[in-house]
């Protein structure tokens, strides 16, 4: 083990802490540009009904993803260390 292994269970949790909002912003944007700003306002419109999901999808994504890669270092090293907060 040359130290990659314990640099990996760093990185990945701190890496999707980090780019998950970026990516939640990202669809905010994208989904405010190109569905809601070429509908018309109207009583009852229901374009936003599908963001909150949207943020819902990319926070479940990421979470998963810290917590396998906490596991896996977990598993790796035989218990959780200080590097798996």
């Amino acid at each position: 083990d040359n130290g990659l292994n314990t640099a990996a269970t760093l990185f990945l949790p701190i890496a999707t802490a980090l780019s998950e909002p970026l990516c939640v912003f990202y669809a905010k944007s994208i989904y405010s540009k190109l569905v809601v700003a070429k509908r018309p306002a109207v009583p009852g419109d229901t374009a936003l009904v599908n963001m909150p999901w949207m943020l819902i999808a990319a926070h479940g994504c990421a979470e998963s993803a810290r917590m396998v890669g906490m596991f896996s270092g977990a598993v790796r090293e035989g218990a959780f260390t200080q590097f798996t907060w």
